[in-house]
């Protein structure tokens, strides 16, 4: 049953994370109809090796699209380790996707030790600058209690944060504890 929970976690966070990467070489101007937290991978005419110079120079964005890129294998091997790796580089500088897909690799211990307290450590990071998965991810981490103590009450709350983002995850989740 954990592992049934923990594998269903991982696979939110990926595919509440993927619409990041959608339209990545779109050449869209119109900046109004693209999310908050939307971000878009570099087309394949950059490099890889151009990429890993800027997340080696401190470049948030690069090092979010190389952990994001090992994540799944994307022009470079799958790699969970170095998706870890650049995921905390970039959690650290204060980005909010990076953060909540750092906790999600602490979570799982994926290129990481598993560490429940670490992972909603960063998930809340992320949650508290208003990044709506983070919100999500958050409250399963107070439903479930893991990181924390169990507490159904921040639970709700940080769904409604998410849901009133337009997370559907999050209103679907609401509607269930209501339920209760």
């Amino acid at each position: 049953m954990m592992r049934h929970i923990i594998c269903n976690l991982f696979a939110v966070a990926l595919l509440l994370a993927l619409p990041i990467a959608i339209n990545a070489q779109s050449t869209t101007k119109d900046t109004t109809t693209i999310p908050k937290w939307h971000k878009k991978l570099s087309p394949d005419s950059v490099a890889i090796e151009d990429i890993r110079k800027a997340a080696e120079n401190g470049d948030v964005d690069a090092q979010y699209e190389l952990g994001f890129r090992y994540n799944i294998g994307s022009r470079v091997p799958q790699d969970f380790d170095q998706c870890a790796y650049w995921f905390e580089k970039a959690a650290k500088q204060g980005d909010a996707v990076s953060q909540m897909m750092y906790g999600v690799c602490l979570f799982n211990g994926q290129g990481v030790k598993q560490d429940y307290e670490k992972a909603f450590y960063w998930t809340r990071k992320s949650a508290e600058q208003g990044y709506p998965t983070g919100q999500l991810v958050l409250g399963y981490n107070y439903l479930n209690g893991h990181g924390v103590e169990r507490d159904v009450k921040q639970a709700a709350y940080w769904f409604k944060q998410a849901a009133d983002q337009g997370n559907q995850q999050a209103k679907d989740e609401l509607e269930k504890l209501e339920k209760k």
